[in-house]
């Protein structure tokens, strides 16, 4: 066996146990390798595996940097399946950083126009433009994308088979489809590939969250996850779990004020981002900031917590209230607003660039929401 084949052997071991780091390192050695004895076939192959392995685990830039040197020098005879997944990296890492939908729709004309040529699986074209729809908050045609997608789901798919029922469940949460959701769950069970416990108990803490299941249950539910995604090297599921771990804890109905400092969520909330290069991370994290302050918000007012990425059970703010520190009210009531119009800009910024306004909305609903607290203590302060 060529020396390259053996380090690029121990790569794949490392990718598929999302050990992405040390993935990385070995494809780029097993890629010097195979330069160093003229193989340019196997060269490329392994510089699209490093790069693959550097965006997830979040080094957008030196994925990039080496996307592009592989492309640059592109063997015609270059394997056909990493050489779909460039150009599938291509696109995905320019929804990561700069999802100009002009450029996005491009690169998926290129796509298809390569698929028209090459071997390529139906299905990933319609994941890959149901990812698009899903980003733009477009979640009924994502859904049919998937849909198709699973339906059309062959052995030579560059895409993982569980990814279409994943990301199928997830658009069901955001439609309030729940019934449907755990449809998708199901059929995400029997994928049986290397990620499907862990997304599996994503969604399923995604689902109970949603329908409102008890702090216990989501407790339990967090707690298997957490098992299935501490310790991999990808930026995606640690900056994600960090965010479920903070709203789960805002239901605590034991823990106290959420402003406190050692609130469980306050802590989760100064840990850094893992990728600070991807731009819907960041919304994500404005937009989790913005629901801590208004979780501490109601704390004040004396309003039970509820959740507010689903919002199926809405906040019962009574016509008048009246805080125990109206000075801390006022204080919080400042943070809240000033929280809501810094997510506003940037869910502006994001929906500018995709010509979509869903990230606005959700937005300006949790704007409405501190609203309704502020009249009904305003009422009760004024005893109007």
């Amino acid at each position: 066996m060529a020396h390259h084949n053996q380090i690029a052997g121990e790569g794949r071991e490392a990718y598929l146990a999302s050990r992405m780091a040390e993935a990385a390192l070995l494809y780029r050695r097993a890629a010097s390798a195979a330069l160093e004895i003229g193989d340019r076939i196997a060269w490329f192959k392994n510089m699209a595996w490093a790069a693959d392995a550097s965006f997830l685990k979040g080094d957008t830039q030196v994925s990039l940097s080496m996307l592009l040197e592989a492309r640059q020098s592109e063997p015609e005879d270059a394997s056909p399946r990493e050489a779909w997944m460039a150009r599938k990296l291509l696109f995905y890492i320019s929804l990561s950083t700069r999802p100009e939908r002009a450029r996005l729709e491009q690169l998926l004309t290129d796509l298809r126009s390569y698929a028209n040529t090459h071997r390529s699986a139906a299905g990933d074209l319609l994941s890959l433009e149901g990812v698009l729809f899903h980003f733009c908050g477009d979640y009924r045609t994502a859904l049919a994308r998937f849909e198709a997608a699973w339906q059309a789901y062959d052995v030579n798919s560059g895409e993982i088979k569980s990814s279409s029922p994943y990301v199928a469940a997830d658009c069901c949460l955001e439609l309030g489809q729940l019934s449907a959701c755990k449809d998708w769950i199901a059929a995400l069970d029997q994928c049986l590939d290397s990620v499907t416990t862990r997304w599996s108990a994503e969604i399923t803490l995604r689902l109970a969250l949603a329908e409102g299941r008890p702090f216990a249950t989501l407790l339990s539910h967090l707690r298997t996850y957490t098992n299935r995604a501490t310790g991999l090297q990808r930026a995606d599921v640690a900056d994600k779990l960090a965010r479920l771990i903070a709203r789960i804890h805002l239901l605590d109905p034991h823990a106290g004020d959420p402003a406190a400092d050692f609130h469980p969520s306050r802590a989760e909330l100064r840990r850094p981002p893992s990728d600070r290069q991807c731009v819907h991370g960041r919304y994500d994290a404005h937009l989790l900031h913005l629901d801590y302050r208004l979780a501490s918000l109601r704390h004040a007012a004396g309003i039970p917590a509820v959740d507010d990425l689903y919002y199926y059970q809405p906040q019962q703010a009574p016509v008048r209230l009246t805080p125990v520190d109206p000075d801390q009210f006022q204080g919080r009531l400042h943070r809240a607003r000033a929280a809501a119009k810094s997510t506003l800009r940037y869910a502006r910024h994001l929906d500018t660039l995709l010509e979509c306004d869903y990230r606005q909305r959700e937005v300006q609903a949790r704007s409405e929401r501190i609203e309704e607290i502020a009249r009904a203590i305003d009422f009760g302060l004024t005893g109007g």
